[in-house]
């Protein structure tokens, strides 16, 4: 299913800059060498939430400002939400086009022409507008991003029909490895299906050209399809997980606490691969006398003290 990929790195030399590449060199991974790696902690101290890309056709656009979003972040020790508003005009009007959304290269055309500018100078909206442009300030404060010293290279170029190879996915887990976030575009399901949190695997006439990501983690696994799995940031996917265990090592926590149904939803492998282990609270609930019919459990604190005024404390003490 992988489709095209790019990386940010840092790059050493007479001054220190960013660059969206893969390292050509280095040691490869050992053969049976079993790792792994997870940037989701990186974007949560940042404050680099997943944003949504909502109706549009604008996925690529949300990689690209992410990567670049996180590589300001850490080349410079602080955050800033970027305009995908912003990438996109800059792309279309470097290639003379009226479209929402693009391919990775327009996008890398538009940034190096025109730069990116913050999030409150040309905010995202829910509707394409072609006609829309950003004004003075926010094209002055858009080439100032070129200061950040940005580069390109692929690591696999685009063919729906050729899949990575063992190099390039060697290449892809060193630069995650190393820490920065790899865009990739992919050929996605026409029906996506997760199971605990893993997008399932399908025949190619099931699959659609496509959709982008960005992979932020993997882990080797030799018990699942293909060796493991990528930890990814979609634009188009609504993940309550992605946000509570960031939050969690985030604050130094490395347990999580869960209600009883949360065994129905919650995708236990990422908390897991983060380092978080989740415990479910068996939480028994006290029978006591209400004004009508049989007991109704959850109703509220209001319900209790209601109904049974100052025994309430007590009662909720023989909770557990």
């Amino acid at each position: 299913m992988h489709r095209r990929f790019r990386s940010f790195l840092t790059a050493s030399g007479t001054r220190a800059a960013c660059l969206l590449a893969a390292l050509a060199c280095g040691a490869a991974l050992r053969a049976g060498e079993l790792a792994s790696a997870d940037l989701r902690p990186l974007f949560a101290r940042w404050g680099l939430d997943a944003r949504r890309q909502g109706k549009r056709g604008t996925c690529s656009v949300f990689v690209i400002t992410g990567a670049i979003e996180f590589a300001k972040a850490k080349t410079r020790g602080s955050s800033e939400r970027l305009s995908v508003e912003f990438l996109n005009w800059a792309a279309n009007v470097t290639h003379g086009d009226q479209k929402d959304g693009g391919f990775f290269a327009d996008l890398w055309n538009g940034f190096t022409a025109h730069g990116i500018c913050p999030e409150e100078d040309m905010p995202y909206r829910d509707e394409f507008d072609p006609k829309r442009e950003p004004g003075e300030f926010a094209r002055d404060q858009g080439s100032q991003a070129h200061a950040l010293g940005l580069g390109l290279r692929w690591i696999k170029a685009w063919n729906p029909r050729k899949g990575v190879n063992a190099a390039q996915l060697a290449e892809i887990k060193r630069t995650l490895l190393r820490g920065w976030p790899v865009a990739g575009g992919f050929l996605w399901p026409k029906d996506p299906q997760w199971d605990d949190g893993v997008l399932r695997m399908c025949p190619r006439p099931e699959v659609r050209d496509g959709h982008s990501v960005l992979l932020v983690g993997f882990v080797d696994d030799p018990v699942k399809p293909g060796g493991g799995t990528f930890i990814i940031r979609d634009s188009n996917r609504d993940d309550p997980d992605e946000r509570l265990f960031p939050i969690t090592r985030l604050f130094g926590g490395n347990v999580y606490l869960a209600g009883s149904r949360g065994r129905n939803h919650m995708a236990r492998s990422k908390y897991l691969v983060a380092g978080v282990e989740v415990i479910f609270q068996e939480y028994r609930h006290p029978v006591y006398p209400q004004l009508w019919g049989d007991f109704e459990p959850f109703m509220s604190v209001v319900d209790l003290i209601y109904n049974r005024g100052l025994e309430a404390l007590e009662i909720i003490r023989r909770g557990r």
